[in-house]
């Protein structure tokens, strides 16, 4: 997470739901197989909020 955006408040917000929706088990099933566990046990996810302010 960009912690020096964070006090951006628009920035926070969309940060904090986007870390919600990813942490929330009923919002993201990720149905991983356990013996490839070192090929994805970090996942970098790039959540782009540009088209919100067109």
């Amino acid at each position: 997470m960009n912690q020096e955006r964070l006090i951006d408040p628009s920035f926070r917000t969309a940060a904090e739901a986007a870390m919600r929706a990813v942490n929330n088990p009923d919002c993201s099933p990720l149905l991983l197989p356990e013996d490839k566990y070192d090929l994805w046990k970090e996942i970098n996810f790039t959540f782009d909020f540009s088209w919100m302010f067109d």
